[in-house]
């Protein structure tokens, strides 16, 4: 004798069970990979391009050591300075794109109010001029990113979030929630 496999009703006002028909069971096996596959289908081309330019990032991650293997056993001991010059050439275009890629990539995210504590995470924030800080309310109640006298002051409502973008000169400036200064929900805002 099968044993029947009985669940709640949710869907329905929650009265008493319902048996699951060997028709739904069969419905449920029918989920595949492929069947999710096809969900993706209209974003094929975004998703390559995305893990094309992933996997490009990985590789130029990867090339430096290469590059540098072939100076110290090939170029050098070879006294090949054509092919030094090359490999020199090709680490420099490398640490130049991992660099650009840091400054474009590295956002500034200022958490306020993490754990429903009257703070700012991190409290000290280091940005170059014209950088924008994304402030992101993670409380139940509103906070302000104020750098007074400056003309900073943003109100950031109970799971929003705020931009600004800085354009101080270089220096170091304190910031506070107005509402909760009192507190001690401050920061230091350092612009270089």
């Amino acid at each position: 004798m099968a044993a029947t496999q009985t669940n709640r009703d949710t869907h329905g006002h929650g009265r008493g069970q319902r048996t699951v028909t060997a028709a739904e069971k069969s419905q449920a096996r029918e989920v595949s990979l492929r069947r999710i596959g096809r969900l993706f289908g209209p974003y094929r081309w975004p998703l390559a391009v995305v893990t094309a330019i992933i996997v490009a990032s990985s590789l130029v991650g990867l090339a430096s050591p290469f590059l540098l293997r072939a100076i110290i056993d090939t170029a050098l001991p070879e006294k090949n300075v054509q092919l030094l010059a090359w490999l020199v050439l090709a680490m420099v275009a490398v640490a130049c794109s991992k660099q650009a890629g840091a400054k474009e990539g590295g956002a500034v995210t200022v958490q306020e109010g993490p754990g429903n504590a009257f703070s700012f995470s991190p409290s000290t924030v280091t940005v170059t001029k014209g950088r924008t800080i994304t402030l992101d309310n993670v409380s139940n109640v509103p906070h302000t990113f104020t750098v007074t006298g400056q003309g900073i002051d943003l109100e950031t409502q109970p799971g929003k979030t705020s931009t600004v973008t800085i354009n101080l000169p270089p220096g170091t400036y304190p910031f506070i929630c107005r509402f909760h200064v009192s507190l001690g929900m401050k920061g230091t805002l350092v612009v270089r």
